[in-house]
């Protein structure tokens, strides 16, 4: 199916964080801290995204302090971290947040994200993801993991759905 024919529906944005909101490069300093590098183009989008009336979540195998930070930045409360069965985490917040797998989004980058993107109404993958992803999903971000894809989405997704992101963001940094 078609990306204009998917997003319409969509209410849910759920995302991995290694390779998608970041660009899969874990560091982990002498003392064990491990940290990430995010993008404020993605932190920009969900901003958006949020403040459209929209939700967003993470769903992500590793367990970090910095994915907490980050979500309490952006104002993510739905976090799911230290799972690699992303399906599973799917339905569980879908039936919390009462929707349909056709009102989700989910963007991954690897194998464990493939029946997560299979399932929902919006499966989107990166460039740098497994061909099977590629073949899986209904859009495949212009940007990679790290470097706005996750904005490339909403970007899309708002296209479609008549959002100008100029008037929401001008909610969010005042612009005239």
């Amino acid at each position: 199916m078609s990306l204009e024919k998917c997003a319409g529906p969509i209410k849910l944005l759920l995302c991995d964080v290694d390779g998608v909101l970041t660009d899969g490069t874990i560091e982990i300093d002498h003392e064990g801290k491990e940290s990430k590098l995010f993008s404020t183009l993605d932190g920009y989008g969900i901003r958006m995204w949020r403040q459209a009336g929209l939700s967003v979540g993470i769903i992500t195998g590793r367990d970090a302090p910095c994915i907490y930070h980050r979500a309490k930045n952006l104002g993510i409360e739905i976090i799911h971290t230290g799972t690699f069965a992303k399906l599973e985490s799917v339905l569980k917040i879908a039936a919390e947040q009462k929707l349909s797998l056709e009102e989700i989004a989910y963007i991954g980058d690897d194998f464990p994200d493939l029946p997560a993107i299979r399932a929902v109404g919006l499966g989107v993958a990166v460039p740098h993801a497994p061909q099977e992803l590629k073949n899986a999903a209904e859009y495949i971000t212009q940007r990679p993991g790290g470097y706005g894809a996750v904005r490339d989405v909403i970007d899309q997704v708002f296209n479609v759905k008549g959002i100008d992101p100029l008037t929401v963001l001008s909610e969010i940094i005042r612009i005239p």
